[in-house]
């Protein structure tokens, strides 16, 4: 009978020792989510700093694409004022000169003036359409790579709340276990370390 009382003893004590190794475990468990809760919330930040930042090189980029265009406007302005010129300059005999002293031109040294003048400003508008473009595809690329950022955050938090329920749960069932644990090793009279 001693010996069966030993024997019960021992049994006990094992299921105690293994109930208090599953508590640890657990909590390790619960603990290892934690962690990877906290660095999918920390990665899901650094995301969306990443998002912020492509919105505003595309906003600037858009803006500049503006002025750029505003710009191809004024001198298309320019390019017409000079085309007029042109059309007057036409109806002047050959004989007229202008400008003053050295700068004097004749009639046809001026026209040709007028035409170089055009096509250089023609290059520029060019130019200035050509970078406008380039500025607005730019944008929609920073667009388009922070939705799909925002996409990859959305995961991230996802993945984060799942994680932490996880983690919950195994800190739920930890507790249930040890207060199980105590419960049992208090009705007994065993006298087993709180965790």
């Amino acid at each position: 009978m001693e010996k069966e009382r030993t024997m019960d003893d021992v049994t006990k004590t094992r299921m105690f020792s293994e109930a208090y190794s599953d508590v640890t475990s657990l909590r390790n468990h619960a603990s290892s989510h934690r962690a990877k809760s906290s660095k999918l919330q920390h990665m899901a930040s650094k995301t969306d700093t990443a998002i912020e930042s492509h919105r505003h090189k595309a906003t600037v980029l858009r803006e500049r694409a503006v002025a750029l265009k505003a710009k191809a406007k004024e001198t298309e302005e320019r390019i017409a004022t000079v085309m007029e010129e042109q059309k007057a300059t036409a109806k002047e005999g050959d004989d007229v000169t202008h400008g003053f002293w050295i700068m004097k031109k004749t009639h046809l040294e001026y026209m040709s003036y007028l035409r170089l003048k055009k096509q250089k400003l023609q290059q520029r508008v060019m130019q200035l359409q050509r970078k406008a473009t380039a500025c607005e595809s730019k944008a929609t690329a920073h667009l388009n790579r922070a939705a799909e950022l925002k996409v990859q955050s959305g995961r991230l938090l996802e993945e984060a709340k799942k994680e932490e329920v996880e983690s919950s749960g195994f800190s739920k069932r930890a507790d249930r276990l040890q207060k199980a644990t105590d419960w049992d090793s208090e009705r007994e009279g065993h006298t087993e370390p709180h965790l």
